[in-house]
């Protein structure tokens, strides 16, 4: 193959490879909302688990990722969603930016734990129309906008929020608020 050719195919098989996490993050939300997905309850090590190569292994390999969050920090969640929203945040962070720096900062309190990633992002924040404006409702087009979609859905199906918010320019911060239950996540 020419340079282009596998130039080619690494794209495609890179686009690949997103639509099919796409499509089982799908099937994971339908399956939640219907009550069929059977929790995997996991004590998680949040550090490594942020940057683990599994969490990392589709994103841009010039993407910089900085994690703040307690070196010693677990939580009992639900491995498979947890992983579901992490990976569509940060891959809705490396889409159209050719080489994002990533900022994840973690808290935990009694019952919550807030996810603040704050990264350049190729999204556009419109009011939803169809919303109460008192509330700041907002939504985002193209595939980063799909993809918070995706872990928006997520986050919600499991008593969750996720709320992004223009810092200017092309930079953003996707707050995740994700409840703490004796069951995990």
């Amino acid at each position: 193959f020419s340079p282009e050719q596998k130039l080619l195919l690494d794209g495609i098989l890179g686009e690949t490879r997103l639509l099919s996490r796409m499509f089982d993050w799908m099937l994971l939300l339908a399956k939640n909302e219907e009550g069929a997905h059977e929790p995997d309850i996991q004590q998680i090590f949040v550090p490594d688990f942020l940057t683990s190569p599994k969490r990392t292994e589709d994103l841009p390999r010039v993407m910089a990722l900085e994690v703040i969050c307690p070196p010693d920090l677990m939580i009992s969640a639900d491995r498979t969603l947890f992983a579901a929203i992490i990976d569509a945040l940060l891959l809705a962070a490396s889409v159209g930016s050719e080489a994002p720096s990533v900022r994840i900062a973690v808290t935990v309190d009694e019952d919550m734990c807030t996810i603040d990633l704050i990264a350049p992002m190729a999204l556009s924040l419109l009011t939803d129309e169809g919303n109460d404006e008192k509330q700041g409702n907002r939504v985002v087009g193209g595939v980063p906008g799909f993809l918070l979609a995706i872990a928006s859905s997520l986050a919600k199906s499991s008593g969750g929020t996720l709320l992004p918010e223009e810092l200017g320019g092309v930079i953003y911060r996707l707050t995740l608020q994700l409840p703490l239950r004796a069951d995990g996540i």
